[in-house]
């Protein structure tokens, strides 16, 4: 049984600049290989991270304003 990621991020890959992309690429390279990842954003249409990955969309995240903690 692998360990659980949780990643929170307002915007993912394919929106955004370089931090989305390093995101991206840090979770399908090296963190998916060790452990379950669940990414929440608020990118409606994310780029896929093949098996090791799921993303869950979360609206609030999308809003102008930050979303309550």
């Amino acid at each position: 049984m692998r360990p659980k990621l949780l990643v929170l991020t307002r915007l993912f890959q394919p929106e955004g600049i370089g931090g989305e992309l390093a995101t991206y690429l840090f979770i399908r390279r090296y963190l998916g290989k060790h452990f379950d990842v669940v990414v929440v954003s608020g990118t409606e249409r994310p780029a896929p991270l093949g098996g090791c990955c799921r993303c869950v969309l979360w609206r609030a995240l999308r809003s102008r304003f930050k979303p309550a903690e």
